[in-house]
């Protein structure tokens, strides 16, 4: 339905906003200082979109999808890179996602595989000659 999907990027965000602020508590070589600002201005963006869910209709609701995803994708590549700071020695081992890459593979698996044809193998006899 249309008028749910406000809420579901408000609920995006306001998790994503804890999650940030709670990655103080939980992952502390990760967090700065500044997080606890940008949490805070995350669960009033989430507040905001929960607010005015009701009048949020068409392009401007594209547009509040587009940032949201990339908000969500901007925290996920910050995430990756402190831990890569913070930890040199598993900068190597800390695996890339490739959001192109994890969805072809969803849709190979849910795509049934075309079938080979059976090819006979033909061999090369002499032709009789008249």
């Amino acid at each position: 339905d249309e008028k749910m999907l406000p809420y579901i990027l408000a609920l995006a965000i306001a998790v994503s906003s804890l999650t940030l602020y709670f990655a103080a508590f939980i992952k502390p070589e990760v967090h700065r200082q500044d997080d606890f600002l940008w949490s805070g201005v995350g669960l009033f963006y989430a507040l905001v979109l929960w607010i005015c869910a009701p009048r949020i209709t068409g392009a401007v609701l594209l547009g509040q999808t587009a940032a949201v995803l990339l908000l969500l994708y901007y925290i996920f590549e910050t995430f990756k890179l402190r831990k890569a700071i913070a930890n040199p020695e598993l900068a190597t081992e800390i695996e890339n996602f490739s959001l192109i890459q994890w969805l072809q593979s969803r849709f190979d698996n849910l795509l049934p595989s075309p079938k080979t044809p059976v090819v006979s193998e033909v061999t090369d006899s002499p032709t009789p000659t008249p």
